[in-house]
């Protein structure tokens, strides 16, 4: 059981956590993040690219590496991930 100052800075810092773009997930699969960036150069290959997806309620993330920068891969790329799957504790 909650006392009421404990309700009120609950509220509080959920107020706050959204004013700073944080939200909360309703389930998994529900909101996620995405994004593609320069990891470097490697000999025999060229440049290559990381691929992040990260689910925000699990925060379950996956990553692919590609050979170029393409947005053809932004919406396929995480429907059968086989990358490697991190979890944070």
């Amino acid at each position: 059981m909650l006392t009421d100052a404990q309700v009120i800075a609950l509220e509080k810092a959920k107020t706050e956590k959204e004013a700073h773009g944080e939200f909360e997930s309703e389930h998994p699969g529900y909101c996620g993040a995405q994004d593609t960036f320069y990891v470097g150069n490697l000999k025999g290959v060229g440049r290559v690219y990381q691929q992040t997806f990260i689910d925000t309620y699990t925060k379950v993330a996956c990553a692919k590496l590609y050979d170029r920068q393409d947005t053809h891969h932004g919406g396929r790329s995480f429907e059968r991930p086989r990358a490697a799957v991190l979890r944070q504790p």
